[in-house]
Order: structure tokens, then C-alpha cells, then sequence
């Protein structure tokens, strides 16, 4: 709004989006493993959502893979429409990655996607721009940790806790990946502090807060 309108930086305020309410209350263990059985998803993986385009960036994850170690390639599930997904089929193909790729296109409803993300080693969220990136704070709130792209709005919605790379770096990556996983101490540091963070900035109570405060300015302004 400043660099292409040049408005006064003064007269902006940012008020963030909040989330569904059904993020704000984690579901039980046994909650979470009936929802794994259903979809038949693995006991460990890592968690990808969002359409499936060029945006997104879901290639930068698929290209990270021949950088893991053998014991650390976890199967990735893919939960959102595949608007091309031609694309990342002949690109999982290349890398022989077939086995290692779920698909998840059609939940049934939120509190299975919830169970998705409680249940994920990472949320990997490395898109090239975003308007903001709600799928991360439901990653924290769903006390999961996240890795996400160090451009656009991302590093707002992901706070301090969450791991920043070069979306356009396969290796950066997966040494990323390497680091949140083989690292049970910053792993659980990720989770509370990330879930702390989407509280204290994403909850509905806050936001309406923040909202009415921009209401109030204008009308004495």
C-alpha cells in the first residue's frame, strides 16, 4: 500500500486474520488415531497443504528428498487439489518417489484436517508468495512445527519459532527438515513457543480487539 499508492504509513494498521474455531481446542490421542486409521495414513510423516500449482511451491519438497538421508525420507502427504498436478507426478516419477507420495484431496471436514496436521512430524509450507498463509497458524495451532518460505507475508503468519528457507533451495530444505526432526529439543521448543505465538496474535479475541481499535481511531480521527 506505501510503495504502489503511497500512502501515509501512519494511516495503515494491520489487523491479521483469525483461524476456525475448531484449531483453538486440540483434539485427544484417540480422536487423532481414529482419523489416521480412516485415511490409512502412516504412523510418521510430513504434512503439505495447499493447491497443488506453481505458487505453492510443492516441488521445492519433492526435489529436497534426494538430500535426506535414506532414514529420515518420511512419506509426504499432500492434502489440497491438484490444479497441476501432471507436473509433480512426472516430478515424483523422476525421483522415484512414488511410494513416498500421499495423496489426500477430499477430507471430509476440518476436525480431520486438524487430526492431519497434530499428528504430522512438520508442516512444510515453503510457497513463493502468499496474501497471508493460513494453513501455517493452523499448523500452530495444531502444536505442529512448520517450515515455511522467508518471502511475503509468511514470516508474519509464522512468528519466530518457525524454520525460514530459500524456497528456491532443495537442499536448504531438507537440511531444514534434518534439523526439525533429528532435534527433539528444538522440535518441542517449535511447538510451544509456535502455539503460544499463534495465540497471542491469531486468536478471535485479539483480532476483534485489534479491529475495534481501528474502528475507534477512525471515528476520532
Amino acid at each position: 500500500i506505501i510503495n504502489f499508492y503511497g500512502i501515509n504509513a501512519e494511516k495503515i494498521d494491520v489487523v491479521y486474520q483469525s483461524c476456525n474455531p475448531i484449531f483453538y481446542n486440540l483434539q485427544t490421542q484417540e480422536e487423532i488415531e481414529k482419523t489416521i486409521k480412516e485415511y490409512n495414513l502412516p504412523d510418521k510423516y510430513f504434512l503439505f497443504v495447499g493447491s497443488v500449482e506453481e505458487r505453492k511451491n510443492l516441488k521445492v519438497i519433492i526435489e529436497a528428498y534426494q538430500f535426506l538421508p535414506e532414514n529420515l525420507k518420511l512419506p509426504l502427504v499432500i492434502v489440497g487439489k491438484p490444479r497441476e498436478k501432471n507436473n509433480i507426478l512426472d516430478l515424483i516419477k523422476t525421483n522415484q518417489l512414488e511410494n513416498l507420495v500421499i495423496w489426500k484431496s477430499n477430507l471430509k471436514n476440518n476436525l480431520h484436517l486438524q487430526a492431519f496436521y497434530q499428528r504430522a512430524e512438520v508442516l512444510i509450507y515453503p510457497s513463493l508468495f502468499e496474501g497471508f498463509g493460513l494453513p501455517i497458524v493452523e499448523g500452530l495451532l495444531s502444536k505442529t512445527p512448520v517450515i515455511s518460505s522467508n518471502v511475503s507475508s509468511l514470516p508474519e503468519a509464522g512468528g519466530p519459532n518457525t524454520i525460514y528457507i530459500n524456497p528456491k533451495n532443495p537442499k536448504e530444505m531438507a537440511l531444514a527438515i534434518e534439523k526439525v526432526i533429528t532435534n527433539e529439543k528444538l522440535k518441542q521448543s517449535m511447538v510451544e513457543k509456535g502455539y503460544q505465538y499463534a495465540i497471542d496474535n491469531f486468536s478471535a479475541e485479539v483480532v476483534t480487539k485489534k479491529m475495534i481499535e481501528v474502528y475507534k481511531k477512525t471515528i476520532n480521527s
